[in-house]
């Protein structure tokens, strides 16, 4: 555990800073997630997708992780990637997960499905369009 010890005012707010932009780059602010993985295998590679809690339920804040293996997709600086999910058999519309870079071929963030049953899972890098697609059923 880190402390920081008679360190006050701007000292101590610049430390804060510090450890904290060092968690972001490490991958440490988001948790990991330590659930199954969903693989997808397409020309660019594999890819992994997880949820926590697995299996996802609805209503829920969802940790989302994907994982690019054995660097299986270039991903440029400041190219966006984000998880796009829907319900195929339904007309709800769809909800976009902005994912941050953890370190290692992991990207991370957070979201919420309203609603349970059978979701598609597209993982969008960029103007590429989808370069991994995952189907997972979220409990109600």
């Amino acid at each position: 555990m880190l402390a920081l010890k008679r360190a006050g005012g701007p000292a101590r707010l610049a430390g804060l800073a510090l450890v904290a932009v060092w968690l972001g780059a490490a991958g440490l602010l988001l948790p990991a997630c330590r659930a199954p993985g969903l693989e997808y295998r397409g020309e660019s590679g594999p890819v992994v997708l997880r949820a926590e809690p697995w299996p996802p339920r609805a209503r829920t804040d969802l940790a989302f992780e994907v994982q690019f293996r054995g660097g299986s997709l270039p991903v440029q600086a400041g190219e966006g990637i984000r998880l796009v999910l829907f319900m195929p058999d339904m007309d709800h519309g769809d909800t976009a997960v902005t994912l941050e870079p953890a370190g290692g071929g992991r990207y991370r963030g957070t979201g919420r499905l309203d609603h349970g049953g059978r979701w598609v899972a597209e993982v969008v890098v960029g103007d590429r369009g989808p370069v991994a697609r995952f189907e997972l059923v979220v409990e109600p």
